[in-house]
């Protein structure tokens, strides 16, 4: 049965339930809508480690856009982003939801001219702000220590930047939870025994929406302009923490496109949705924090974004 889920300012009707997704009113109209169908195709017996990196990008005549995990799955999405058509043996049908609610709406949006990051976002001390970088920088890492102190989460991994009735971009809430590595969750929660196991990427899912969560209710309900943007990037050994000043407009957006969201779309990004990162990149400052990842170093990058 089809769930309606609200997130990154859509309402998303899914042929399967997504991790940590807000509800919404069943019926309502929805802006994406994600369909899976069975499929035969012959395949890796178990497991997605033959194909955990990117999957194939097609770019359709019409626009629209295939996404190939060879022999896995199968993704077709409209040219308007409003359509989505998985296909996929039934026993892969546990790996869709994280793939769902990450590269595959990520494309959707894209393709709805919607301005994507790869960032955790969140509410610190008052001030909106998102950690922008490439995998394992530690971006949920850091979302995590700064949740544990009183920090509100509006998104993690996909950040979403949606034009209000004034044009203002705008961070709309994403699921409502995060997605760490064991070791990480060991070392942050006191009790990892409610997390769920999310197969592909191998991660554990925090759920601030859970009763018996740690930070219960700590997550975003409505839009909120960004502050700042800070983009995590290993130091060098033995140097701690260094952060550069604001970059100017154009180094940001250059930062800001690197940062786009799905990154196999970098190469082919729409004029739109480069309008909308140069609009950020003049609007909101964007700084360089280069470090070590350290357990120490997370008070120090807290009290950096909290001034």
């Amino acid at each position: 049965m089809s769930g309606y889920y609200r997130l990154y300012g859509c309402t998303i009707r899914c042929d399967f339930p997504l991790p940590a997704a807000r509800p919404a009113q069943q019926g309502m109209v929805a802006d994406v809508v994600i369909n899976w169908a069975a499929s035969a195709t012959p395949g890796q017996a178990e497991g997605m480690h033959a194909w955990a990196g990117e999957p194939l990008l097609f770019r359709q005549p019409d626009g629209a856009v295939r996404l190939v995990w060879p022999g896995e799955i199968t993704a077709d999405i409209s040219s308007d982003g409003r359509e989505v058509n998985l296909q996929s043996r039934p026993e892969k049908l546990v790996f869709l939801p994280a793939l769902a609610v990450g590269i595959i709406l990520g494309m959707a949006l894209h393709l709805r001219g919607t301005v994507c990051l790869h960032a955790a976002t969140l509410e610190v001390d008052g001030r909106l702000v998102g950690f922008i970088g490439d995998s394992g920088a530690g971006k949920s890492t850091l979302a995590a220590w700064l949740l544990l102190r009183g920090a509100t989460l509006y998104a993690d991994d996909m950040t979403a930047l949606v034009p209000d009735a004034a044009g203002l971009l705008m961070v709309q809430p994403g699921p409502t939870g995060i997605r760490l590595c064991r070791d990480t969750a060991a070392a942050l929660l006191p009790d990892t025994e409610g997390l769920a196991h999310i197969p592909y990427p191998d991660k554990y899912l925090w759920d601030l929406a859970r009763a018996d969560a740690p930070c219960h209710g700590q997550y975003a309900q409505t839009g909120r302009a960004l502050s700042a943007l800070y983009w995590l990037t290993p130091g060098i050994p033995g140097e701690g923490i260094r952060a550069s000043g604001p970059l100017a407009a154009t180094e940001a957006l250059g930062k800001l496109v690197e940062a786009s969201y799905p990154p196999m779309m970098r190469r082919m990004i729409s004029g739109v949705v480069l309008e909308g990162l140069a609009r950020v990149a003049e609007t909101v400052p964007v700084q360089v924090v280069r470090s070590e990842r350290a357990w120490e170093h997370l008070p120090i990058i807290e009290q950096m974004v909290a001034r």
